[in-house]
C-alpha cells in the first residue's frame, strides 16, 4: 500500500482531494490530505510542509509519494526531502519551486507561465487591506477558473468553499536548496485556465529532465476525473506509466 501525501492549491482545502482519496482507497492505497495554513500570513512553503509532515507522522505512513496541485507544489520537495519514507514526487497541474527564486520572480521573468485566461479571471479576486484575497465576491468566476469541466453541482459547492489566501508562499524565496533525488512526474492539464500547460511541459523538461504527461482536463482533474487521476498516479508510483 502506498500513502499519497496530497497538497492542495491556493484558496483550497483538504476537501479538494476527497474524491481522489476515495478512488485511491479502491485501489488499496491511502491518501493523507490536510488543510494547509493559507490563512496564516507568517506561514510559507516550509510551514505548509510542517503541517503535512505532522499528518504523515500521525498516520504512521511508511511508503509515501508526495503529490502537489497548483500552489501546493511549492511544498512537495520540502516534504519529500524531510520525510524518510518518501519514494517519489508528482506535480499535478502544479507550480514547481526553483532554488534561489520566488514564484513571483518566476512569474515576472516568465509571464507566459499562466494561462491566457488567468489575467481576466484573477481580476475578480477580492483583496483585503492586509494583502490577502479570496473569491467571496465572485464564486461563479472561480468555478470558471478552476472547475469548468467538473460536474455543475461540484463546481458550485467547491467554489463556495474556497478560503482566504495570503501571498507568503508566492512571494517568498523558496527554502528549497536542491531537488531531492527521487523519481518525479509532472502531469499537465491541457485545458488549464490557471497555469499554461505548454510552459509547464517546457519547465518539466528544462528543470527536471522529465517529459510531462497530459490530461484532457481543466485545472482541477481530481474533481473532474478522479478515477483516471487515481489510476495514473498509481501507475506512476509503480513506474509503469
Amino acid at each position: 500500500m502506498t500513502t499519497f501525501a496530497l497538497l492542495h492549491g491556493a484558496w483550497h482545502g483538504a476537501w479538494s482531494w476527497s474524491l481522489l482519496v476515495e478512488e485511491l482507497e479502491k485501489l488499496g492505497h491511502a491518501g493523507v490530505a490536510v488543510d494547509l495554513p493559507a490563512g496564516d500570513p507568517a506561514c510559507g512553503a516550509s510551514g505548509c510542509a510542517d503541517v503535512v509532515l505532522s499528518a504523515l507522522a500521525a498516520a504512521g505512513a511508511q511508503d509515501v509519494v508526495v503529490v502537489g496541485h497548483s500552489l501546493g507544489g511549492t511544498s512537495v520537495p520540502l516534504v519529500a526531502e524531510r520525510w524518510p519514507h518518501s519514494r517519489g514526487m508528482i506535480f499535478l497541474a502544479s507550480l514547481m519551486p526553483e532554488p534561489g527564486c520566488s514564484l513571483a520572480d518566476i512569474a515576472s521573468r516568465a509571464p507566459q507561465s499562466h494561462a491566457p485566461e488567468w489575467a481576466e479571471l484573477s481580476s475578480h479576486l477580492y483583496t483585503y487591506e492586509d494583502g490577502s484575497n479570496d473569491w467571496s465576491t465572485a464564486p461563479e468566476v472561480a468555478a470558471q477558473a478552476f472547475y469548468q469541466d467538473c460536474p455543475e453541482d461540484l463546481a458550485r459547492d467547491w467554489s463556495l468553499r474556497l478560503r482566504r489566501q495570503y501571498g507568503t508562499t508566492f512571494n517568498e524565496k523558496t527554502p528549497l536548496r536542491e531537488w531531492p533525488d527521487l523519481p518525479t512526474s509532472v502531469i499537465v492539464s491541457a485545458h488549464d485556465r490557471v497555469l499554461s500547460p505548454s510552459w509547464l511541459r517546457d519547465e518539466a523538461k528544462r528543470r527536471l529532465g522529465v517529459e510531462a504527461i497530459e490530461l484532457s482536463s481543466g485545472h482541477t482533474p481530481m474533481g473532474s476525473q478522479p478515477g483516471k487521476v487515481a489510476r495514473l498516479i498509481d501507475e506512476l508510483s509503480r513506474g509503469v506509466a
